[in-house]
């Protein structure tokens, strides 16, 4: 939540360590961010967890969750809604959204979308902090409903008994420094970097320790598009402490010349540095790649697997 969002409608958005605010003076006036097409949104649920100020909820202006298609007329989602009455000042709230139109025009291969939410009404003061934003899509919901009954692999201390982490392809996965978003579907974790707030954009998940991943090996499978590849990023495998002075494994490289679209891409890394990732209490480990030289960012990924070995 510290880059990729923006005024819509000259909306005013600035960011904090409380997340995004949104300084709305209009109505429709709103704060928003991309979804990178081809992406099929038909049946999503957008949801936020945002705050009003005390001025906002006195206004009496109203909320509105929406996603617009970003060519000709801007056609969109508005169908959802939330009262003013049923905003509470100082309060973390969860809102949601489900995409649905009757022409499936958000099943989109070609245009992308925007997603956000703007202020509605006649009069406005106040700020609207937005705490986080998720997109799940519906093949997504499909699956995690089915999931009950099927084990899912995560970054659990059974996982390390065995000698093997892997990552859990339907939650928990992050982006490193406000670098873009992720969206959850069947065929994995789809990655649509953006610029930076500061140093590399990335993507990564997080087991738990204890464990000791000095020399062991992870791996991430991933299948860019075209425009990604387009952009010239090489996508660096990498291993990071969270916690402390950050400590990191950055010697493992992967060249954007040697990805294929289309197909599935395997990074490797083995973790060679000595003493910092012997990790004996419950400190999480960055597991993922980020992104260096290239001179745009375009396009997305879909990491398909992820999961480290560790030595013997």
């Amino acid at each position: 939540m510290t880059t990729g969002w923006r005024g819509n409608n000259d909306g005013v958005v600035s960011y904090s360590t409380d997340g995004v605010t949104l300084v709305a003076a209009a109505d429709g006036q709103g704060a928003v961010f991309d979804m990178m097409a081809p992406i099929q949104l038909e049946g999503a649920v957008v949801e936020m967890v945002i705050n009003v100020s005390n001025e906002y909820k006195a206004s009496g202006a109203n909320l509105q969750l929406f996603a617009q298609i970003k060519a000709g007329a801007y056609p969109g989602e508005y169908d959802c809604w939330t009262n003013n009455a049923d905003l509470t000042q100082g309060v973390d709230q969860t809102i949601s959204c489900t995409i649905d139109e009757a022409d499936d025009k958000f099943n989109q291969t070609a245009t992308d979308v925007q997603v956000g939410i703007q202020a509605k009404g006649t009069v406005f003061a106040g700020t609207v902090i937005i705490k986080s934003a998720k997109v799940t899509l519906a093949t997504q919901a499909a699956s995690s409903s089915a999931a009950s009954s099927t084990p899912v692999a995560s970054s659990s201390s059974s996982s390390v008994a065995s000698g093997v982490i892997n990552a859990d392809m339907t939650k928990d996965w992050e982006v490193g420094n406000g670098g873009g978003a992720i969206a959850y579907t069947a065929d994995g974790v789809i990655y649509t970097p953006a610029a930076p707030a500061e140093y590399s954009s990335g993507v990564f998940f997080k087991p738990v320790g204890p464990f000791n991943l000095e020399g062991a090996t992870f791996s991430v499978t991933m299948t860019p598009d075209a425009a990604f590849i387009a952009s010239g990023h090489n996508p660096q495998p990498f291993a990071q402490v969270e916690g402390g002075s950050y400590a990191g494994e950055w010697d493992c490289w992967f060249n954007n010349t040697d990805l294929v679209v289309g197909a599935s891409n395997i990074l490797t890394c083995t973790i060679s540095q000595a003493g910092a990732f012997n990790i004996t209490d419950a400190t999480p480990v960055r597991l993922g790649f980020q992104l260096t030289g290239g001179s745009s960012y375009a396009g997305s990924v879909t990491i398909t697997a992820a999961s480290i070995v560790l030595a013997p």
